[in-house]
């Protein structure tokens, strides 16, 4: 196991979490810098996903992830990080720009 403890799981999954985190593009004063409808502009956005999650700590699969959700040691830490992931999936659904979904072009 790539895991010993709950603790190594988490710092890791909190890492993943903040690389996801967008941030406002800012001029060079420190300023915001907005769009022409007043909107800041917001740069390095990543949506999380749970693909993502497990690539981030290492696995070679979704599944990965899923054999440490099922161990009792790390069923909490796991459960709580999908937890994470579908809150920004389900307020995604109810935000002007997310109503749509996912989108999925053609190869």
């Amino acid at each position: 196991m790539k895991y010993k403890t709950i603790e190594e799981l988490q710092i890791t999954i909190d890492e993943y979490f903040k690389a996801c985190e967008s941030e406002i593009l800012k001029d060079e004063d420190s300023q915001p810098i907005f769009n022409k409808f007043g909107q800041p502009v917001i740069i390095n956005q990543k949506p999380p996903t749970v693909t993502g999650l497990a690539l981030a700590l290492g696995f070679t699969s979704r599944q990965v992830l899923l054999n440490y959700q099922a161990k009792k040691q790390f069923v909490d830490t796991v459960t709580h990080a999908k937890s994470r992931y579908e809150d920004y999936a389900e307020s995604r659904l109810s935000d002007r720009n997310g109503t749509m979904g996912a989108k999925f072009k053609p190869c």
